[in-house]
Parts: C-alpha cells; sequence; structure tokens
C-alpha cells in the first residue's frame, strides 16, 4: 500500500496512460529535485499540495523569493532559475488534479504486481541517493523482490546483437562476479544485457533488471516469470509501467 505522500509525488512526476504524455508537462528530474528540496526547507511535504488551502499557502511561500534562498545553497543545477520559473502554479495544479487517473492507474498497476517506491523508502536503492542525490528518480515502479536492490551488484552493457563469442565472454565474466557475491544488474534489453541477466540466475544467483521498455512487458515475459516467482529477480523502472521505449 502506498502512502499519500507518495501518490502527490506520482501526480507531480509520472503519467498513468499513454493519453497524457501529450497533454500533461510532468516535473523533470531536476525539476522534482528542486521543488522537493524547497518544500523541504520550507518544512512541506509533497502530500499538502493535495489539500486546497495548503496548496494555496505553499504558493504564497514559493513566490516569495527569500523562501528560496536555503534550496538555492543546495541545489547547484545548471540554468537553476530557468528550472525554478519553469515550476508555475497552473501546472502544478493542474498536475495534481489527476486524481481519478492516478487511482486507475494504481488498479491496473497494483493488479499486475507492479509496486510503487519513492524516495524515502527502506528499499531505494541507495547507490541513487549517494551518487545522483537531488537527481535520483523521484519513484521507482518495480516488480520482484526489492530487497535485491540493496546489494552488491555488477553492471554489464553491450551489443544487442551479439556473437556467441559475446555471450561465452559474458557467461565467464558473470561467473566470475558470482563467485565474488556479487549480483547482475542490466538493462534487459536483447543481447548481451538478457545474457548477462540470465546467466547470474541460472548460476543459481540474483539480478536486477533497470528498464527503458515497458515494465508491464517485461514483468509477463516467460524469461523472467520463474525468477521473479522465486524472488532471485527485480525489475525497475523510473518510467510509468506501460511506457514503451523511443529513442
Amino acid at each position: 500500500m502506498i502512502t499519500e505522500n507518495t501518490k502527490a509525488i506520482l501526480l507531480l512526476t509520472s503519467f498513468f496512460n499513454s493519453s497524457e504524455v501529450g497533454k500533461y508537462k510532468i516535473l523533470t528530474i531536476n525539476e522534482y529535485g528542486y521543488f522537493a528540496c524547497w518544500l523541504h526547507q520550507n518544512e512541506c511535504k509533497p502530500v499538502e499540495l493535495l489539500d486546497e488551502s495548503a496548496f494555496e499557502d505553499i504558493w504564497l511561500k514559493w513566490d516569495t523569493p527569500s523562501s528560496h534562498v536555503n534550496a538555492k545553497k543546495i541545489i547547484d543545477f545548471a540554468r537553476l532559475d530557468n528550472t525554478i520559473a519553469n515550476i508555475t502554479y497552473a501546472r502544478i495544479k493542474g498536475l495534481i488534479a489527476r486524481g481519478a487517473s492516478l487511482s486507475m492507474a494504481l488498479d491496473r498497476w497494483q493488479s499486475a504486481g507492479v509496486w510503487i517506491m519513492d524516495r524515502k523508502h527502506k528499499h531505494y536503492p541507495p547507490a541513487f541517493l549517494k551518487y545522483l542525490k537531488h537527481q535520483s528518480p523521484a519513484v521507482l515502479f518495480g516488480v520482484g523482490n526489492s530487497e535485491l536492490l540493496a546489494n552488491g551488484a555488477i553492471g554489464f552493457v553491450g551489443s544487442r546483437d551479439c556473437t556467441s563469442q559475446d555471450e561465452q565472454a559474458t557467461t565467464d565474466y558473470v561467473e566470475v562476479i558470482n563467485s565474488l557475491q556479487y549480483q547482475v544488474v542490466s538493462g534487459a534489453a536483447k543481447g548481451v544485457d538478457t545474457h548477462s541477466m540470465l546467466a547470474s540466475l541460472n548460476n543459481g544467483n540474483t539480478a536486477i533488471g533497470v528498464l527503458t521498455d515497458s515494465l508491464f512487458k517485461a514483468s509477463a515475459s516467460g524469461q523472467w516469470r520463474q525468477a521473479l516467482k522465486e524472488k532471485r529477480l527485480v525489475l525497475i523502472s523510473p518510467f510509468f509501467p506501460e511506457g514503451r521505449f523511443t529513442p
């Protein structure tokens, strides 16, 4: 069960169906990174935006230049003033008004076994917070064993069109890292990515897939189903679960 605060973050940062993609402008990584920092520095939470009177009070603070002093000391994004200017009353108001779309999406996602975590969740990848800091994804969608996200992993990235030699080399490398108690983390794309994950799973080990393509599609794939059932695999994405990869 996700919290009301997580629902508010979803309203700010996610689409809930394909028809919304061209209609709404959700907050970017940088925009949410600054906005979340600003809210925290001004002792506010995203969930408070869902209350109409609290929303108005928050926006009075937002329009007060002195309220940005502390957040600006913490955030050092390039073109920060442009980022701030793009976060407008009308834009945020429109995003948080999508409650009905959110409710329907949550029903679909939960029926498909998709879970959602924000940056405060105990299983949110610590490496994201350590290295990406305020540019960490606001929410992660996932299927499978979220506890694997805290375990040590070695990343594999390679060609989609790989030869048998590439596959054998990948298998050999995976055996080495598994013997050192590391799991594989990769993108679950065709080729080396998928081969490395399957090699780790075939070794009786675990794997993490960080997806850019549809989480719905991947979670239903036969090649991952058994490992998901056995809790030896987790698939995550910062993009809404029904989204499809485009260049």
